[in-house]
């Protein structure tokens, strides 16, 4: 049986339908579906969505020929399982099965090509100039302290934070079949359908996601405000502010981390677009409400507020993805410079 929304079209005469109890259910699982669309005859999320979505990234008068690939990898599940399956016997040591998946590859440069596939090659390519203008730009500024943070602070906790990086991908992954409905939107960095319905909604599943993706950028984002530093004239360790000790910025609250280099736009906008701190807690709190009926999303402000925030499902779904990414450049960024540095994930047999 194909699952090919075009092949299984089948036109039925209107007088055959039963207005009242006759129900569209939009079964491309790809796309949303507006509550205004929902009972109209021969819509297809496929046809009339995807126009939309690359008019509202590209314009009006797009190019279809610029937009080449835009649907991304179509096996990409099936690709993160073999990644993750070969870091997994890598770091077992279990090497003649990483070997038949990696096929002679390094492990460093396929995550890096892993990224490139889900979040858009041209996407990566922009991000990683900016990023490598930051890093080369702090490099020629001060040699010396750039070599101390790789050796002192990012080298030394580099394989922990990609272990911390490739489970949390995992969790993503092993739900993909709820966060592709919106992963589009978020490779074209745009909201596009983000108030309609979605076809799954399994937010039981979902619903922490959110909130252990933020626990990890906030946890590791010191990459960035540590270079910020050097690039402000000062030692990677020592912030603007006297009371910010290195020891503070470590343990400090995870909302605020990004501050200290808000300033510094391009950068920024890389990693703090989706950061919702309130979000984030009322999933870590399990404060989330979910009403199935209307697929909305509730929480407070914070614990003690009566002031409610709502997001529907579909947005919800759509800033995971987002923040997904933002991980995605972070883990790229630290693999470039080490990479450049001479580190390399595969083991080598004994």
């Amino acid at each position: 049986m194909s699952f090919n929304e075009l092949e299984n079209l089948e036109y039925v005469e209107r007088s055959l339908v039963d207005e009242v109890q006759a129900k569209v259910i939009n079964l491309s699982i790809d796309f949303t579906i507006p509550d205004e669309q929902s009972n109209k005859e021969l819509y297809s999320p496929f046809l009339y969505q995807m126009n939309e979505i690359i008019k509202d990234a590209f314009g009006e008068n797009y190019n279809p020929e610029k937009i080449e690939g835009v649907m991304g990898v179509s096996n990409i599940e099936e690709l993160w399982k073999d990644l993750y399956k070969a870091y997994k016997f890598n770091i077992k040591g279990n090497l003649l099965q990483r070997d038949k998946i990696i096929q002679g590859q390094e492990l460093t440069e396929l995550m890096f090509s892993f990224i490139g596939m889900f979040v858009g090659g041209d996407r990566l390519t922009r991000d990683m100039d900016i990023l490598g203008d930051f890093s080369r730009k702090i490099f020629f500024k001060n040699k010396s302290e750039f070599h101390r943070f790789a050796k002192n602070d990012l080298l030394p906790k580099l394989e922990e934070k990609i272990n911390d990086y490739m489970e949390i991908f995992d969790t993503f992954f092993s739900n993909y079949q709820e966060f592709k409905q919106m992963n589009l939107q978020a490779r074209l960095e745009v909201e596009t359908f983000k108030n309609s319905k979605v076809s799954s909604t399994n937010f039981k599943r979902t619903k922490m996601i959110y909130g252990e993706v933020f626990e990890i950028l906030g946890s590791n984002i010191n990459t960035i405000a540590f270079l910020n530093n050097i690039e402000n004239q000062r030692k990677y360790d020592e912030f603007q502010s006297e009371k910010l000790t290195y020891q503070k910025y470590l343990t400090a609250d995870k909302a605020a981390k990004m501050k200290c280099f808000e300033g510094n736009t391009t950068i920024f906008n890389i990693f703090g677009r989706e950061y919702d701190s309130k979000l984030r807690n009322a999933s870590h709190h399990k404060w989330l409400k979910y009403d199935e009926s209307t697929q909305i999303i509730t929480y407070p402000i914070s614990g003690s507020s009566s002031e409610k925030i709502t997001i529907s499902y579909t947005e919800y779904l759509l800033k995971t993805n987002n923040i997904v990414m933002a991980l995605m450049m972070l883990l790229s960024f630290e693999l470039l410079i080490t990479f450049n540095l001479g580190f390399r994930l595969n083991k080598n047999p004994l």
